[in-house]
C-alpha cells in the first residue's frame, strides 16, 4: 500500500471585505467571503468575530453574513 502524507497546510484567502476596509455600525449587514483549498480537501471554513463563532460553512463558496448594527 501507499501512504500519502499531506505535508502542506491549507490556504485561505479572505475575499470580502477587503483588507483595511472600514464601515459604520449603521451599515447593517456585511458579507464575509473566503476561498480555501487543501490538497486533501476542505471540510469547512469558520468565520469568527471577536472570539465568537459566527458561521461554519461546509461548502464553497464560503461566506457569512455579519450584522454589524449595534
Amino acid at each position: 500500500y501507499t501512504v500519502i502524507v499531506d505535508s502542506g497546510g491549507p490556504t485561505l484567502t479572505v475575499t470580502s471585505p477587503a483588507e483595511g476596509a472600514e464601515f459604520a455600525t449603521s451599515t447593517g449587514r456585511i458579507t464575509l467571503s473566503a476561498t480555501a483549498s487543501d490538497s486533501s480537501g476542505v471540510a469547512a471554513v469558520e468565520f469568527w468575530v471577536d472570539g465568537k463563532l459566527l458561521v461554519r460553512d461546509t461548502s464553497a463558496p464560503y461566506s457569512a453574513t455579519w450584522n454589524v448594527r449595534k
